[in-house]
C-alpha cells in the first residue's frame, strides 16, 4: 500500500507535465487552434497579419521520429519591434513554432519605418498511430 501512495504522489507531481505536453504536441493538426494561436501572438505583439496560408505537407526529418509537420505561411506587417517581438512570442509558445523561411522588408511610410515579413512555419503534432509506432519501435531491442 505504501507503494501505490508513493506512485499515485509521483503520478500527481507529473500529470500537469503531461497535460502541457499533450498542448504541446497534440495527436492532430489543429489546424483552426494554430490559425488563432497565430493571430493571437500577432494581436498581442501590435503586428497586423495579411494572410495565414496553410501549406501543402512536404517530408521532414521530424516525420522519422513520430511527428508530422503542418506548414503555415504568414505575410504581415509592423514596426521593427513589433514583429521583433512576434518572433519572440512564437518562440515562447508552449506549442513549438519552426521558423523554415523568414523573409523581411522595409519601408518608410509616414515617417515611420514598417517592416513586411513573411514567414513559413512548421508546427508539430504526433497523430496517435505514428506515435504508437515510435514507441513501439523504441522498446523493440
Amino acid at each position: 500500500i505504501e507503494d501505490l501512495k508513493t506512485w499515485k504522489t509521483e503520478y500527481e507531481k507529473v500529470k500537469g507535465d503531461l497535460e502541457n505536453l499533450d498542448l504541446a504536441v497534440p495527436t492532430d493538426k489543429q489546424l483552426p487552434e494554430i490559425l488563432v494561436m497565430i493571430e493571437a501572438m500577432a494581436a498581442d505583439a501590435n503586428v497586423a497579419i495579411n494572410s495565414i496560408q496553410p501549406t501543402q505537407q512536404q517530408a521532414s526529418a521530424s516525420q522519422a521520429q513520430g511527428a508530422t509537420a503542418v506548414p503555415v505561411t504568414i505575410s504581415g506587417s509592423g514596426g521593427y519591434g513589433n514583429v521583433q517581438n512576434f518572433v519572440n512570442n512564437m518562440e515562447k509558445n508552449l506549442r513549438p513554432v519552426i521558423v523554415k523561411n523568414l523573409n523581411f522588408g522595409a519601408q518608410e511610410k509616414e515617417g515611420v519605418t514598417e517592416v513586411s515579413q513573411n514567414f513559413t512555419l512548421e508546427l508539430l503534432y504526433a497523430p496517435k498511430a505514428k506515435a504508437q509506432q515510435a514507441t513501439q519501435q523504441e522498446e523493440t531491442p
